[in-house]
């Protein structure tokens, strides 16, 4: 839980002198890790110096202060080849979640031949590390997995808020909530970073992963501290895995690894917190502008819906009339409009309910760039029928009054109301006759309500061929609903 790494960074070596350690040196680098024992999934367990690491270790009622987890990485060539695979010691601590690289010693001795070992931090009073009993059941290829689940959550973000350690300790809930109010206004943290896990939090997420219960019961990963961890049944020590002081012998010799530690964690892992931080800032707001986006084109949806349905019925009244009237024209051409108001309905009902629900209930996923096209059709669908309605409430005007002129013989309101629709018609005639032939209407829909007036059969893997089958789906559903009250569905 501390904020100290548990690892020692390996110095730069500027001459073969200065890699070979005496025995008193060595010691100063104890505790060691022996690199074999170390298998992907083990815990290292370190009780660091200072007074933080003690209040730690005494808030948490054990040993230890920090956690520590060992996980493989595949190492892939430029095609995307698994040439080979390594272990790294993921750590939270206050540079924030990611890679250590520890300094790497080779041993030698009467007891050591040539054994590579990792070093823990400066001053580590105490190291343990732990295996889990059932880690042999799990494959390799899930650790990998989890593995990369775990990198893609919780790499690279800041150190966690201080108050969120509290969970983990063993104080009375009252001294807690004190300490809570005490370390958020000692918290500093740069508010634009990213907070992640803190140490044993992030061991325990990685056993979370795995399905792999680090107790008999359930305890949540935030109120798991690393002497929680030391005291888990189904964690227990790896045998030989450390060396301490006392196994050091004064004929003990050893000399730093020629790795030359290129990647150091308190230089290069800030650099990836911020970016990292920076990056998911900018997603937030692209979500949170994206969600604003979708709640107003659902209204503008929902408007639309209801738009097509007032005017499907006002031409349902119209319709009435003109066969009252005996007008045959007026209800062949009504019976088109309506006809096409249910159909822009009906694709307005299916792209409400993709946008509303994540594309299910099985209706299709489409491109973004069919969505514009059908929003395209739809608004050219209405502004015609609407213009199409106006022209034929006008000639069912003119035609009424012609009947009412034979019947009475012209009267001054007769020859105002006349007037005034065939001006109203000539207005229209002058101002869309380049975007509407009025002698070539709309088709009409099937009577049958087998047959399509569009293909349904064109490729799917165009937009063309994604709007076709939307739209063939859309008119589908319109002539073969008998029940009129449901128009329009969605809404």
């Amino acid at each position: 839980m501390e904020k100290a790494s548990s690892v020692a960074v390996e110095p730069d070596i500027s001459s073969p002198d200065e890699r070979y350690l005496s025995a008193s040196a060595i010691r100063d680098r104890c505790p060691l890790i022996v690199s074999a024992a170390v298998q992907a999934g083990d815990i290292l367990l370190t009780r660091g110096p200072g007074h933080e690491s003690a209040l730690i270790a005494a808030a948490t009622g054990g040993l230890y202060s920090h956690a520590a987890i060992w996980l493989p990485f595949r190492l892939e060539d430029e095609d995307g080849k698994i040439v080979g695979q390594s272990l790294h010691l993921i750590e939270s601590d206050d540079h924030g979640v990611g890679e250590s690289y520890p300094e790497r010693l080779y041993l030698e001795g009467e007891i050591f031949h040539r054994q590579l070992c990792y070093c823990t931090a400066p001053g580590t009073k105490s190291a343990l590390l732990l295996r889990h009993k059932n880690i042999h059941l799990v494959s390799q290829e899930e650790i990998i997995s989890a593995t990369r689940s775990l990198k893609e959550s919780e790499f690279y973000k800041a150190y966690s808020e201080l108050h969120r350690l509290l969970e983990a300790t063993k104080f009375v809930p009252t001294v807690r909530k004190a300490l809570e109010l005490f370390l958020r206004f000692q918290d500093r943290a740069d508010i634009n970073l990213v907070t992640g896990s803190f140490c044993s939090e992030l061991v325990a997420k990685f056993f979370k992963l795995l399905n792999l219960d680090l107790y008999n019961f359930d305890q949540a990963p935030s109120s798991i501290s690393p002497n929680d961890l030391s005291r888990s049944a189904l964690l227990c020590a790896v045998a030989g895995a450390v060396i301490n002081k006392d196994q050091v012998s004064d004929s003990a010799t050893a000399y730093r690894s020629r790795y030359t530690n290129v990647f150091k964690r308190d230089v290069i892992l800030p650099g990836f917190v911020r970016q990292n931080s920076l990056t998911i800032r900018f997603s937030e707001k692209i979500a949170a502008l994206n969600s604003h986006i979708n709640s107003e084109m659902i209204g503008i949806l929902r408007l639309n819906i209801n738009t097509a349905a007032q005017q499907a019925e006002r031409v349902r009244d119209m319709s009435a009339e003109a066969s009252a009237d005996g007008d045959l024209r007026a209800t062949a051409s009504l019976s088109q409009i309506f006809g096409a108001y249910r159909l822009a309905g009906e694709i307005y009902s299916q792209r409400l309910v993709r946008r509303a629900s994540g594309r299910e209930n099985g209706l299709p996923g489409i491109s973004a760039e069919a969505e514009l096209k059908l929003e395209n059709i739809c608004s050219d669908l209405m502004i015609r029928s609407n213009k199409r309605l106006s022209t034929t409430h006008s000639l069912m005007g003119i035609r009424k009054g012609r009947a009412l002129y034979r019947e009475g013989g012209e009267t001054p309101v007769l020859h105002e109301h006349l007037t005034t629709l065939r001006l109203g018609l000539l207005t229209y005639w002058l101002e869309y006759r380049q975007k509407v032939n009025l002698n070539q209407p709309p088709e009409d829909l099937p009577d049958d309500g087998k047959a399509s007036i569009i293909d349904g059969n064109s490729d799917a893997s165009t937009i063309e061929g994604e709007v076709n089958d939307v739209l063939c789906a859309a008119l589908n559903a319109v002539v073969n609903d008998t029940d009129d009250a449901t128009y329009p569905r969605g809404n």
